[in-house]
């Protein structure tokens, strides 16, 4: 599951947070790669504390969208 909220008014590009929950780190690892290979996605951040839990993830990872 997820959320995302959008800040900024460029035109040009937008910062956005995505929060949500993850199963598994290999989910959430899996979904970060993904944002990564998107080419319409920047500056991909996810803290490293969002993966000390094992199971049922909360995380939190904020890029910018261009």
């Amino acid at each position: 599951s997820f959320r995302y909220s959008v800040a900024g008014k460029d035109p040009n590009s937008t910062n956005v947070e995505i929060t949500g929950t993850a199963p598994t780190r290999k989910d959430l690892l899996d979904f970060k790669q993904k944002l990564e290979s998107e080419k319409s996605f920047s500056n991909i951040t996810l803290p490293i504390s969002s993966f000390v839990r094992v199971e049922n993830i909360e995380f939190s990872i904020r890029l910018r969208s261009q």
